[in-house]
């Protein structure tokens, strides 16, 4: 089994994306862990509309190639798009960040709000193994 930290963010209609998100996670992969949703500003665009964003700790057969791919579906599925090439509108965003117990994503030391959600997955962790 693999473990996969997924970082996942929106700022269109962020409350109900993230829901359908998670919902289509959970058919391909035990959702272990989830962080608190975060509001966050968006990177580089002036006076754009803030995202909610989060992690969760996923347990997965699939090897990282595969489980990527399937990110890509599930951001197609929910419509991941752009509202124009110069906003920063996402409906969906998914992204491995961690891959048992690796980083793979750079964001993770440039973006405090995924340090943040990944750090209270960990307490989580702790939590659960010291009851």
């Amino acid at each position: 089994m693999n473990r996969a930290v997924i970082g996942l963010g929106s700022n269109i209609d962020p409350d109900a994306h993230i829901g359908r998100a998670l919902e289509a996670l959970s058919a391909f992969g035990a959702i272990l862990k989830k962080s608190s949703v975060r509001e966050t500003a968006p990177l580089g665009a002036v006076g754009d509309v803030p995202y909610k964003n989060g992690v969760v700790l996923v347990e997965t057969e699939q090897d990282l190639e595969a489980f990527q791919s399937r990110l890509k579906v599930i951001e197609e599925t929910l419509g991941r798009r752009q509202v124009q090439k110069t906003s920063q509108r996402i409906t969906i965003d998914l992204d491995v960040v961690m891959w048992n117990g690796e980083v793979v994503r750079k964001e993770v030391f440039e973006r405090s709000f995924l340090a943040e959600s990944i750090q209270e997955i960990g307490e989580k962790i702790r939590q659960a193994i010291a009851r």
